[in-house]
């Protein structure tokens, strides 16, 4: 049971949230994760941005193929726009879009409600 949306690994301290790790999957996540780096394929974002930057910040990743924790941070924005720099001083442009989702339990055993999605634009 449990959340939809609930990361079922977080990495600590990194804050790294992940979705859907198959158990044969931990040796390497957390090989991954002791080096600093992301696990790109079950990436859900880091718990020191809220939900928009999260979007922002796993579509950066995922286009730009940035791995390492360290090498992208958010340095200015909204809820709407965010920019964020790489390691090399490279920065890009995100526009987040909140929209409507599906109607859907969030949780096992709960009623179907509207949820949010997130459409992002990169720049």
């Amino acid at each position: 049971g449990g959340h939809r949306f609930a990361a079922n690994v977080i990495g600590l301290p990194l804050g790294v949230m992940l979705g859907r790790v198959e158990p044969h999957e931990a040796p390497e996540v957390v090989t991954l994760l002791r080096d600093g780096r992301v696990p790109l394929a079950r990436y859900r974002g880091r718990s020191l941005y809220d939900a928009p930057e999260q979007a922002a910040e796993v579509a950066v990743r995922l286009a730009r193929g940035i791995d390492r924790v360290d090498d992208l941070r958010a340095v200015r924005g909204d809820e709407a726009w965010i920019e964020f720099e790489t390691a090399d001083g490279t920065r890009t442009e995100a526009w987040v879009t909140e929209r409507p989702g599906p109607v859907i339990p969030k949780s096992c055993g709960a009623e179907s409600e509207p949820t949010t999605a997130y459409t992002v634009r990169l720049g």
